[in-house]
């Protein structure tokens, strides 16, 4: 059974998602955003232990983003923790995550 959260409610303002999902095995999550215009984006940051600190995650030189031409991204069996930071934007834009199987606070 899959759960469905709406972790940034739609805002025009900058936001950072307070809720964080541990993705990890056997978990499917799907991100959902869409109304941004231009340049306006919700990056997808990792959490890194060792450094304790969050950075934007990036694989094969390609930041992991929900902007006008990416609506939807998908993660699975991977073991990292996630949060969304959201920028202004003109109208008012959210982001809600659907996963089976993840840990979240």
């Amino acid at each position: 059974m899959s759960t469905q959260k709406i972790i940034i409610p739609a805002t025009t303002n900058a936001a950072t998602s307070e809720l964080t999902v541990l993705v990890q095995d056997g978990t499917a999550m799907s991100l959902i955003s869409n109304g941004y215009q231009g340049s306006e984006q919700s990056t997808i940051q990792i959490y890194d232990p060792a450094l304790e600190d969050w950075f934007d995650a990036i694989y094969k030189g390609d930041k992991f983003i929900l902007n006008v031409q990416t609506n939807w991204l998908d993660l699975w069996q991977t073991h990292i923790q996630i949060r969304i930071v959201k920028s202004a934007t003109v109208n008012p834009v959210g982001v809600t995550v659907r996963y089976n199987n993840a840990n979240t606070n």
